[in-house]
């Protein structure tokens, strides 16, 4: 089958691209075919971007570009095109902008390498409701195009069959146009200048936005994944049903997780994407809200919905920890019917989920159960480790009798700028964790000394001015502390200081939050708060700290530990 890239499609696609792309993705014919779809064209020579629908890459052919059009009425006048029941006017007709679009193809892949001027780029147009056949023209030959007739026999079988046909016809006829010369370099588009054109084609046009768009005033190197992340999502995506994403913090894990979800959904399954931290969780949900195909709920809620509890009867800890024992009981006594059960089950920050009895309750609410059913889990399981009593992911397999998980390593941070993640390491005392870094530059964190609790507020008052002289919005501040406990003590003190007029904000306060339950969100600027806990040992819970920064770290310290800080720096 060909490998399509990506390998679903959203939703608003016209039909036509629809039957196209899953003819292409079931096809058993089309063997080292891989195919890019909806391809985006910022560089284009007659106009300032554009689209293309497909691009062929077939080795020991060449590149086509095919442009769809699902219409069913088409109108040409003087050379003029019109589509539609009212015949609307084209700004150009479908053969111009498949060939504009093989141009800005072809000059933009020479310009990476010399390899490709000698490959054979060449253009067609199918039209998938319209039948009738078009009139000689020289903007075409009659084997550029293929209208409904011509592509539809009554059975899929043959549709697949004339597909193929007509984009081999199309590199022939093209084959036989070129100067001799040509000819002879014509196996120069091997399977190694295949995989050069993907990689070249494939990072100018997906990069991930959620339904929400996660944050507005985000870069957009931060969105976009790096190259071992869509070659996780390419090709190990859609052949291993069960799978464990594992990446320290800051490498795209939740958007990875979020892009999952949303390709499942637009195959028609129905999904589970959940996690374990409450504050994640609600921002996880905001992300797919809109999605009907996708239940995004943090794993506690979903349990307690299960037995339809909204209020606990007892202490906290006491109701955490029998609440999954009380599900399961529930669910051996009330199965869920087939239709009920998830198609696909999305574990993200999946460390904070390792728990035998939560893994029970996933065996019961997931189509085919753990060892037949389909299971993405996204998360760090060696730095990010900071719950009790939860388990590897390897000993809960084992414990279930698992053994075919693919595992997938990533390692590029898109997140932290690169001066903050190289100073992780140094300040937690661990290996580096990133092989690379998408975000250069930035500065290293900046610890801020503090003689005496009234020198302490003073402090993050100059931090707050020199972030508003720089431009930075209310917004993209946030406070952490590493006690919870000292959540509302903080609360209090930076509300009593009124530092958010600094901003001219109305009718907002600085949120002060706990690093763990900030664990799995980020924001522009981080200040965290009682920095001296860095000489505990926990420090698992310093480096979730300082990766939840996309731009700086500022740490407020107490002037004792000054030498400290200074040699982490």
């Amino acid at each position: 089958m060909a490998k399509m890239i990506p390998d679903t499609y959203i939703k608003e696609t016209p039909p036509g691209e629809k039957v196209i792309f899953d003819t292409l993705k079931k096809s058993k014919n089309t063997n080292n075919w891989i195919v890019l779809h909806s391809l985006n064209l910022a560089d284009h020579p007659d106009k300032k971007e554009g689209q293309t629908d497909f691009v062929f890459l077939l080795p020991n052919f060449g590149i086509c570009i095919i442009e769809i059009k699902s219409s069913k009425s088409f109108k040409i006048k003087y050379g003029k095109w019109y589509e539609g029941n009212k015949f609307k006017s084209m700004n150009e007709s479908p053969f111009q902008q498949a060939k504009g679009n093989k141009y800005a193809i072809q000059k933009f892949l020479i310009n990476i390498d010399k390899s490709f001027k000698p490959v054979i780029f060449t253009h067609g147009v199918i039209f998938t409701n319209w039948s009738e056949n078009l009139p000689s023209s020289p903007e075409y030959k009659d084997c550029q195009y293929l209208n409904k007739k011509k592509l539809y026999d009554n059975t899929s079988s043959v549709l697949e069959k004339n597909l193929i046909n007509f984009i081999i016809k199309i590199f022939e006829e093209e084959r036989e146009s070129m100067p001799f010369k040509y000819n002879s370099n014509l196996e120069r588009f091997n399977n190694e200048l295949q995989v050069l054109a993907l990689k070249s084609l494939r990072p100018n046009y997906e990069s991930f936005i959620s339904p929400k768009n996660r944050r507005k005033q985000k870069d957009d190197d931060i969105k976009a994944f790096t190259e071992e992340q869509y070659h996780y999502l390419d090709e190990n995506l859609p052949y291993n049903p069960r799978i464990i994403i594992q990446g320290p913090a800051g490498t795209g894990k939740t958007v990875l997780a979020i892009e999952t979800a949303i390709r499942a959904s637009n195959d028609k399954k129905k999904v589970f994407l959940t996690c374990y931290n409450k504050l994640f969780g609600e921002w996880l949900y905001e992300q797919v809200k809109d999605d009907e195909n996708i239940t995004c709920k943090r794993f506690i809620k979903y349990l307690m919905e299960v037995v339809k509890i909204s209020q606990f009867s007892q202490s906290k800890k006491e109701f955490f920890s029998q609440l999954p024992n009380k599900v399961y009981e529930y669910l051996n006594k009330n199965p869920l019917k087939e239709e009920e059960k998830f198609d696909e089950l999305i574990i993200d920050e999946a460390q904070d989920i390792c728990r035998i009895d939560f893994f029970l309750i996933f065996d019961k609410i997931l189509k085919g159960g753990l060892k037949k059913g389909k299971i993405r889990m996204f998360g760090d399981f060696k730095e990010q480790q900071i719950l009790p009593d939860r388990k590897s992911f390897k000993s809960i397999l084992n414990k279930f009798g698992i053994h075919d998980f693919a595992e997938v390593l990533i390692s590029t941070n898109c997140r932290n700028r690169e001066q903050v993640g190289k100073r992780v390491a140094n300040y937690c005392e661990i290996k580096s964790p990133y092989k690379k870094f998408l975000r250069d530059g930035g500065q290293a964190p900046q610890p801020r000394f503090f003689s005496n609790k009234e020198d302490e507020i003073k402090e993050i008052h100059k931090v707050l001015d020199e972030l508003r002289k720089e431009k930075f919005f209310f917004e993209e501040i946030q406070f952490l502390t590493f006690d919870y406990k000292k959540i509302k003590y903080w609360r209090n003190l930076i509300n009593k200081n009124n530092l958010e007029k600094k901003f001219n904000v109305r009718n907002k306060k600085f949120i002060i939050e706990s690093v763990a339950r900030y664990k799995g969100l980020d924001n522009k600027i981080i200040i965290v708060l009682d920095a001296d806990s860095f000489m505990d040992k926990n420090k698992p819970i310093y480096y979730i700290a300082l990766t939840r920064a996309l731009e700086r770290v500022y740490l407020i310290v107490d002037r004792k530990l000054k030498d400290f800080f200074l040699k982490k720096a």
